[in-house]
């Protein structure tokens, strides 16, 4: 991910929608693909892929109105990063302050559980509410219910799995952001790269060259490496769910 032969905002419009639809649909779960060559259309739009469709219309809004991009530019742009695609098209310097967070937002979230792209994962932030909303009812009522995702009885090692990756690559967001601050950077910037690193998205917001300091290279290879770790537990969780 990350860097274009060229800057891909000069196409034609027809070839940035067709851009904009293969990183959607690279950013959806392997199990839409699924049901897609099968044929069952009923079973496409999962709860997980609405929530996210949800999510990107409500960022593409929030980026308009907190940049000088217009919605349909917004859009393009949010659904370059919450892919994780990383086409270097955008201007950090022109969307301010509020278009950062935006972005580092929505690339945190990230895409579906199970595709191309990095961050948390919309199934994996829907488990972690649904988890702690049980817990919180069982401590008011007393009374402990199953967690289901659809049709399926979620295993507590499996939800804890998936909750400790949440909080795990929220604070390692965080720590990267603190290194790069030392480094020079301002706190928005600092947390668009720290993201951008995390997620393998590639999107930067200063030019990163042979000269950039050794402890912002070594830093942002970090995070790289952590921010593919959660492949670990995933393959653990199918390996237990097999046998």
């Amino acid at each position: 991910t990350g860097r274009t032969l060229r800057n891909v905002l000069l196409y034609p419009n027809f070839i940035l929608i067709f851009i904009a639809l293969i990183m959607l649909f690279t950013s959806f779960s392997f199990t839409f693909h699924i049901y897609a060559f099968k044929k069952e259309w009923r079973r496409l739009l999962s709860r997980e892929i609405l929530t996210y469709l949800i999510i990107i219309a409500i960022c593409s809004f929030l980026l308009s109105i907190t940049s000088n991009l217009g919605v349909e530019r917004s859009l393009f742009h949010v659904i370059d990063f919450s892919s994780s695609t990383g086409l270097n098209a955008i201007d950090f310097q022109s969307i301010g302050e509020g278009g950062k967070y935006v972005l580092t937002i929505i690339m945190m979230l990230g895409p579906c559980l199970f595709s191309v792209g990095g961050g948390i994962k919309i199934l994996r932030l829907y488990i972690t509410g649904k988890v702690f909303y049980h817990e919180l009812k069982a401590f008011v009522t007393g009374n402990r219910e199953k967690v289901e995702i659809g049709e399926m009885e979620l295993d507590s090692r499996e939800a804890w799995s998936h909750i400790a990756i949440t909080f795990l690559l929220v604070i390692l967001l965080f720590i990267g952001a603190y290194l790069l601050m030392n480094d020079g950077y301002s706190f928005s910037e600092a947390l668009v790269e720290s993201a951008s690193a995390l997620t393998t998205t590639g999107d930067s917001p200063r030019t990163l060259t042979a000269a950039t300091p050794t402890s912002t290279k070594v830093t942002l290879m970090i995070l790289m490496f952590l921010g593919r770790i959660e492949v670990i537990p995933l393959l653990n969780i199918i390996y237990f769910r097999r046998d």
